[in-house]
Formats: structure tokens, sequence, C-alpha cells
């Protein structure tokens, strides 16, 4: 069975023939099939223009060679390569929220002694007087 690398690289060789040089490198430019599963293929585009064009104007002739080279293919869609799937969006989204508390000043709390109105650090369990306070 045809890898999806191949099914690609056989796509654009065949679209290649039947377009002119400067629409192919317009259309074609860092397109690949991302994934083949259950008879869909998923082609990833640099960009929206992109994904429009190539699914109204060169989906049929995309199908139909990808449909003599491969009978299960049933569909195709196309995907703005910067469109990540869903669990992969939220996993780099919560390693940069770890990113941000790791790297995030750790801030002393302070309080207000109210017989000396003098501001000091809040003290830890256990500790009978702030650092400021002990030197007084």
């Amino acid at each position: 069975m045809i890898n999806k690398e191949e099914l690609w690289q056989a796509v654009l060789a065949q679209t290649q023939l039947s377009t002119s040089r400067a629409s192919f490198a317009t259309w074609f430019y860092k397109t690949k099939i991302v994934s083949i599963n259950n008879g869909e293929i998923l082609i990833s585009v640099p960009n929206s223009f992109s994904k429009e064009w190539l699914s109204k104007k060169y989906h049929n002739s995309i199908f139909k060679i990808i449909r003599g080279l491969n009978k299960n293919i049933r569909t195709i869609n196309y995907v703005v390569n910067s469109e990540k799937p869903q669990k992969v969006v939220k996993k780099e989204q919560q390693k940069r929220e770890k990113e941000i508390e790791i790297n995030q000043l750790r801030l002393n709390e302070f309080e207000i002694n109210q017989t000396t109105n003098r501001q000091h650090k809040k003290k830890k369990s256990g500790e009978k007087n702030c650092l400021q306070c002990r030197d007084n």
C-alpha cells in the first residue's frame, strides 16, 4: 500500500502536467497530506485562500487522482497548516501556562503591624516575628 507522502507526490506529479507552472507554484506550494483515516484524507495547505481555491477549483481533479491510486478514499478535507487538533492546542496551552507560572516572580506577602504601623513580611508558620521585626 502506498504511504501518504508517496500518494501526495503522485497527485502533485499528475496535477503539474495539467496546470500552468505559475498556478501550480501558487496553489500547491507547501501542501501535503496530513492524515489518512477511515477513507478520509486531510490535506494541509499554507493559508485560507489556498484552502478555498483548492477545495473549489482543484478538488475534483485531486479526488480523481487519489481515487485512481487508492479506492478506499471517500472524502478529502483541507486544513490550514496552522490549524491543529484540539488536543495538541490544549496541551501547548497547558505547557505555556506552566512556563509562565515557573517564570513568574515570587512576591513576598506583607502585612501592616497595627501597633507600630510598619509594613513587614508576613510570618512563615512557626516564626515568632518576621526578619524586619527581629532586627528591632
